[in-house]
């Protein structure tokens, strides 16, 4: 992303979301030629923020296949629930810490909070269904997770694909924390599972 690990502009997670759009488009394009890639084949998948853009950027583009959220970070839901409550945007602002903050340029974490709450209602992973309910969607969490509590994070977000009537949702908790670190293996079956279905679905 722009503005993060030396990259040169300024973070944001608008940004972040632009960026994703910005990479199918070079993959769709000449420049890719070299690189061998299957520009009809794409299918997105993130962590944490990258989950987050991952279904968001997902949803604004119907030629990708699928996209996979592991520990999907819902933004908006959150924003929404501090709406109002000074001490609970202050308690997001200290969850950050600094070695959060210290790769991103130009930004800082009030000014990430603040983002999140200006667009809260848009932000919503929820508001990411209609779009995605007939595509193939992999949603993880671990229930040890802290940082994205499943029961916050990823069972509301279940929920709504399933009112929705979702063909191709999958979906499970795993005994892992955020980074998944004991269960990394059966995170990456995981992965190379759902990436099989998706090529089902295509055929």
């Amino acid at each position: 992303y722009r503005g993060c690990w030396g990259c040169e502009g300024t973070f944001s997670i608008a940004n972040c979301i632009e960026d994703a759009g910005s990479v199918l488009a070079f993959l769709r394009g000449p420049e890719s030629r070299d690189l061998r890639v299957d520009s009809e084949r794409i299918v997105l998948a993130g962590a944490s923020l990258g989950g987050f853009v991952a279904l968001h950027a997902a949803a604004r583009d119907p030629a990708v296949l699928g996209a996979a959220s592991i520990a999907g970070f819902d933004f908006g839901a959150v924003a929404l629930s501090h709406t109002g409550d000074t001490e609970a945007r202050e308690d997001a602002i200290a969850s950050f810490g600094e070695a959060s903050i210290a790769p991103l340029t130009g930004t800082s974490a009030a000014a990430l909070v603040d983002e999140a709450a200006s667009l809260a209602a848009d932000w919503q992973l929820a508001r990411t269904v209609p779009a995605l309910k007939d595509r193939r969607v992999l949603l993880l969490g671990g229930n040890r997770d802290t940082v994205a509590p499943s029961d916050v994070h990823l069972q509301p977000l279940v929920d709504e694909f399933e009112r929705a009537g979702a063909r191709h949702l999958s979906h499970s908790v795993l005994g892992g924390d955020h980074n998944f670190s004991e269960v990394r293996t059966a995170l990456a079956q995981r992965l190379v599972a759902w990436l099989g279905k998706v090529r089902t679905t295509e055929q």
